[in-house]
């Protein structure tokens, strides 16, 4: 009797192993499950490895914007203004370099990207912490102010002349692949490190999951929450520069159309808009869902406004399923 209620408690405890397993992973096999339908669908464009390139590479400067809500959602704060800090980042940077000091190295305007970005995320997190409003209140009148700022600089394109400033974003690495994808993959690696092996990180996490608690165990939250801004905005500096070297020139309205697939893929990769959970390295999952998912329907030939309604779609099944996805981890969780 007692070695049969042993094998059955095995038996209970690796089960819940597979479960567990299961839902850590399941955007993952959502990501995988999506590209294995557009792979039926259109199998001349999907089904070879370059085409995986081309989807993460396409969407890069949006991927890296994912990454940077990602850290502010598990932080227990949001960014709304972050692709109009890259699009004033970017437009900035060229109206400095190409304009006002034409004579400007272009491997230094490279660090100019990240200095801007920081700066402007830095506004978002003194403001956040001055006022005590909630930050999406506080995001969207900044996002406002950078898009009137951005179009104040510049009411024209502005074309990249600097084949450096393109060599990030829109370079081929040996063998054809591309130096974006790259970098957004080094980007969640870095993120990772920083969130999971770092004192900063864990302080991050724990503002996110009890900003009492937080403070009882000495954390900062003020000092955490603008440095979690300022890295959100340094990113976002950064994706201003790989869009740039997608597209080749920066426009009026750089980024504006993206602030809805950015919130798809940071919510969809599983990061919870309540703060202090999900793994910042899925959103490479989500990224590359939503980028499949984009990229699919525009081969369909599918109306662009129908593919923003079918990305409306995702982020409230991102919101569902990660609940429900939550719930049954913490039952799995709980001791028997």
């Amino acid at each position: 009797m007692v070695a049969n209620k042993k094998k059955g408690d095995r038996k209970s405890i690796n089960w819940r192993k597979v479960q567990l397993f299961v839902l850590e992973r399941l955007v993952w096999l959502i990501a995988i499950v999506g590209y294995a339908i557009f792979t039926f669908l259109l199998p001349d464009l999907f089904f070879n490895f370059s085409n995986i390139d081309f989807v993460i590479r396409k969407s890069a400067a949006v991927g890296v914007l994912a990454i940077a809500e990602g850290i502010c959602l598990l932080s227990g704060s949001m960014d709304l203004s972050l692709p109009a800090i890259s699009g004033l980042v970017a437009v900035f940077v060229l109206m400095f370099g190409q304009i006002w000091f034409p004579g400007v190295p272009a491997i230094l305007l490279l660090p100019l990207f990240l200095i801007a970005g920081g700066a402007v995320g830095a506004v978002n997190g003194l403001l956040i912490n001055r006022t005590g409003v909630h930050p999406f209140l506080v995001t969207l009148g900044t996002l406002i102010i950078f898009q009137g700022l951005r179009k104040v600089i510049s009411e024209r394109p502005i074309g990249v002349e600097s084949d450096i400033l393109l060599l990030p974003g829109g370079g081929n690495m040996i063998g054809g692949y591309s130096f974006s994808t790259a970098l957004v993959l080094l980007t969640v690696f870095l993120a990772l490190l920083f969130l999971n092996y770092t004192v900063t990180g864990l302080r991050i996490y724990a503002i996110g999951g009890n900003v009492t608690s937080a403070k009882l165990m000495g954390v900062n939250v003020k000092n955490t929450r603008l440095l979690v801004h300022t890295l959100a905005g340094i990113i976002a500096g950064f994706g201003g520069l790989l869009f740039i070297g997608n597209v080749q020139a920066t426009s009026p309205e750089m980024m504006d159309e993206y602030l809805f697939i950015v919130f798809a893929m940071a919510v969809f990769s599983g990061i919870a808009l309540e703060g202090g959970r999900g793994n910042i390295e899925d959103v490479i999952a989500g990224i590359f869902f939503i980028g499949t998912v984009d990229a699919g329907l525009t081969l369909l030939g599918i109306d662009p406004h129908l593919r923003s309604g079918v990305m409306g779609i995702f982020i409230i099944m991102g919101v569902i399923v990660n609940s429900i996805r939550f719930k049954m981890r913490d039952r799995l969780l709980m001791p028997s």
